[in-house]
């Protein structure tokens, strides 16, 4: 009941991931870079990263979001499809992440999970292609657009998808099929201002 599985090896466009160290310009050969651990930042973790992983295999501290059949939590995603980076859901016991793309869903084993280190997020609600400030980005179309990661509400469930601003809508795989609602929530990292 559930999309095509594709079986396309993973080339990542883009990661997200830390930086483990920062190297300083010098003229002098007595300076050397310094590590961030010089500074006591060894054990700074990014408020949110993109983990490649296997969709039945999640990383502690993966990131929930929606529901599948029966109430099963599934996880914000993306795959690797069509020279795309596309947002979707990681339904669990099936093991694959799902995205749509071009009128389908399309499923993946392999498969990127987004994680937070207790970052503050929220889901707030918009329409027609709006995205709120501090909208996590998730992925990339073919000719560079952002999409972003979205979710609305389809036959009682809350699916995991994208949110495309020049479609004015988020799109949500579901049965085979991608869906277009043009009332969805957007992931947003919550700003504090200091």
């Amino acid at each position: 009941h559930y999309g095509r599985e594709q079986n396309d090896a993973i080339d990542w466009p883009f990661r997200l991931r830390a930086v483990p160290f920062c190297s300083f310009h010098s003229n002098t050969a007595r300076d050397r870079p310094r590590r961030m651990a010089d500074y006591g930042a060894s054990e700074y973790k990014p408020p949110l990263i993109w983990v490649s992983c296997r969709g039945d295999k999640l990383p502690k501290n993966a990131l929930s979001g929606g529901d599948d059949r029966g109430g099963e939590v599934t996880y914000v995603g993306r795959a690797a499809y069509a020279d795309e980076v596309i947002p979707g859901k990681i339904v669990p016991s099936t093991g694959f992440c799902y995205v749509s793309h071009a009128g389908a869903e399309h499923k993946f084993r392999d498969c990127q999970v987004l994680v937070s280190n207790g970052a503050p997020l929220a889901w707030l609600p918009a329409s027609r292609g709006a995205v709120p400030s501090g909208a996590i980005q998730g992925g990339l179309t073919d000719n560079g657009e952002a999409l972003y990661v979205g979710r609305a509400r389809h036959n009682g469930m809350l699916i995991l998808g994208k949110v495309q601003r020049s479609h004015g809508c988020a799109w949500v795989p579901h049965d085979r099929q991608e869906h277009s609602y043009a009332e969805y929530e957007v992931l947003v990292l919550k700003t504090v201002n200091l």
